[in-house]
């Protein structure tokens, strides 16, 4: 319900709110004093590079700075990301709340698991927001072996292992896997979980030798290298000589990506089996697979994978030939996305509830061809998609259209009821947001004006029973509905209509000038007095 408000009000040279209001005439301004509606002074984060890999990252602190009151906080990034805030050194939380002047916040959240890679978090303070980035160190691997590499005539069924040392030529830390069997970290266990190794790590694998002709091969994997360690017995008749796979860097996300070409051979016997790990291979002309199958002597084999969708991501695929491995890798090229923003970038009195969108704004990718793109507290298309919610993809040269839906709370004189979509695209961000016009006239009344200038009142919202409509008088003025041309004819309005009412200022000096609208039961005042 529509709040009553003071209907006797000329004369008194009192200003009440502050509000958009605006005058017609041949010179002159119109004044208005007040409680001011809170607004957020823009902030930002510095990012971090060459984090840790899972570990905990933390921004530096900035400091709120808001016009008046209080404002609302959330933090959004992606999944298993495990982004939160905190205020004042208190527990970070990923719960929306609340800051006020002077409040102190960080912003944290667990880096990516692989090299060089990048996690985005954004913080949104009002219609505010700006991201928080880390990315984890870009490891490099020294080419290790297995010491020993093979071990023949082994007994079908008996455990074998084989040592080698981790070298890292840049960063702290490497990601360790393994394939078909178990390793242990120094003195630790043995496991087939995947985990991590420091520089000078001494690193057992562990396998039981499988009766019959097949070898059994042991491959592990550290960064972006890899080494095998086989293990046959007395029976086994082929050993095929080592091969490897140049890396790809660069590539365009979410792409087939292909190797270069390799010609098998063996020291000893002519065929042996091939199988593929994360993609596919084929032999000669044939098609490409990802099942199992022979090779023999001088067969050509080439491997193929789809680059991963985001920026700076690597996939790996591992082709194990008899007893012999090798990785094939791709890494996506790490776009970076030119500032934008949305014009407008809010808008303010639409009706409750109401779907607002946004201008569409194009992708500028200063170096990549693609990027991740997010969005918080509404939707996003691209082109002519529909509208989602969902983390994607996008292109150079995208078109992106961001929409939410308006509040259901009409905002007042002193509370402006916001809703504030922020899009991530990459490293950068922009809010659009939607303000419900308000409930009242504000200010209400408008001094200084000049004599004979047209006073137009803010926009306000018809708050009625759900399905009703209410008559509509005017004295002294008249009044738009929905942004129609003006009158001052009685009508009828409808519930979460926008109202604006205006007049002609007094002729003379010090003439207040008050217009009275009348909706259903309820009386509202909008007056102004000249100079």
């Amino acid at each position: 319900m529509l709040a009553l408000l003071g209907l006797t009000l000329g004369g008194c040279g009192v200003d009440w709110f502050p509000a958009q209001v605006t005058t017609s005439g041949t010179s002159g301004t119109s004044g208005t004093s007040g409680t001011a509606i809170t607004t957020v002074t823009a902030f930002s984060f510095s990012p971090k590079t060459d984090v840790v890999a899972n570990s905990t990252v933390t921004s530096a602190e900035i400091t709120v700075v808001l016009s008046s009151g209080t404002a609302k906080i959330s933090v959004a990034g992606p999944n298993g990301s495990n982004s939160k805030y905190s205020i004042a050194g208190a527990t970070p939380t990923a719960d929306a709340g609340t800051v006020k002047n002077g409040d102190k916040i960080t912003v944290q959240h667990t880096a990516a698991s692989g090299d060089g890679q990048r996690v985005t978090t954004t913080l949104t303070i009002d219609n505010k927001s700006a991201t928080f980035s880390s990315t984890t160190a870009n490891v490099s691997v020294a080419q290790f072996s297995m010491a020993p590499p093979a071990v023949v005539n082994a007994t079908a069924g008996s455990p074998q292992t084989s040592t080698t040392t981790v070298a890292l030529t840049s960063g702290t830390s490497a990601t360790i896997s393994v394939l078909r069997g178990q390793y242990k970290i120094n003195d630790g266990a043995f496991t087939s979980d995947n985990g991590t190794v420091k520089n000078n790590d001494t690193v057992t694998v562990q396998h039981t030798t499988a009766s019959g002709t097949e070898p059994t091969v042991t491959t592990l994997i550290i960064g972006d290298k890899s080494a095998t360690f086989s293990s046959t017995t007395a029976s086994a008749i082929f050993s095929v000589k080592g091969f490897s796979f140049a890396p790809l860097t660069g590539v365009v996300a979410a792409a087939p990506q292909t190797s270069e070409i390799i010609t098998i051979g063996f020291n000893s016997g002519a065929s042996a089996k091939i199988s593929v790990r994360d993609g596919a291979y084929k032999i000669n002309d044939g098609a490409f697979t990802s099942a199992d199958g022979i090779v023999n002597d001088t067969d050509k084999v080439t491997v193929q994978h789809t680059a991963a969708s985001g920026d700076g991501q690597e996939v790996r695929t591992i082709v194990t030939i008899g007893d012999r491995s090798a990785v094939f890798s791709s890494t996506t090229a790490l776009s970076a996305v030119a500032p934008f923003a949305f014009a407008p970038a809010s808008i303010t009195g639409v009706a409750l509830g109401s779907l607002q969108t946004s201008n569409a704004i194009t992708v500028a990718l200063t170096s990549g061809t693609s990027a991740k793109i997010s969005v918080t507290e509404g939707k996003y298309k691209i082109g002519n998609g529909a509208f989602t919610s969902a983390d994607g993809v996008v292109n150079k040269g995208d078109l992106v259209v961001v929409q939410n839906t308006a509040s259901s709370t009409a905002s007042t004189s002193t509370v402006a009821q916001l809703v504030a979509t922020t899009l991530t695209i990459g490293e950068q961000s922009a809010t659009f947001s939607s303000t419900t016009a308000a409930s009242d006239f504000y200010p209400l009344l408008v001094t200084n004006v000049t004599a004979g200038a047209t006073v137009t009142s803010n926009t306000i919202v018809v708050v009625l029973a759900s399905g009703a409509s209410g008559a509509t008088t005017i004295t002294g003025g008249e009044y738009s509905i929905n942004g129609g041309a003006f009158t001052s004819a009685a009508g009828t309005v409808k519930n979460n209509d926008l109202v604006t009412v205006r007049h002609t200022a007094g002729a003379t000096t010090k003439i207040t000038v008050s217009t009275h609208l009348t909706i259903g039961a309820q009386n509202f005042a909008f007056s102004s007095t000249t100079i």
